[in-house]
């Protein structure tokens, strides 16, 4: 079995740690933002915010699109190493 995991010096929060973390969520979802990122930038889904913000701004989305994204998300996170 492989992990996945990103690790960043935890003595103190940096600006930059978003940005390494919106790296990471990018590149676990890369399918997923080269197949749908018009229209997750259309709801403003920014993936230095994390995952939550992104299923947040997927609820602006049309159901139908919505459920697609997530399902490909799902399908993602099936396919790539457990995250740690």
């Amino acid at each position: 079995d492989l992990l996945w995991s990103v690790h960043l010096k935890a003595t103190m929060m940096k600006v930059s740690d978003p940005v390494l973390f919106g790296h990471a969520v990018r590149t676990f979802l890369v399918d997923v933002f080269e197949k749908y990122g018009d229209a997750l930038n259309s709801v403003g889904v920014n993936p230095d915010l994390g995952l939550g913000d992104l299923y947040t701004r997927l609820e602006k989305l049309p159901a139908e699109r919505a459920t697609a994204i997530k399902t490909a998300i799902d399908s993602a996170f099936a396919a790539r190493p457990a995250l740690a």
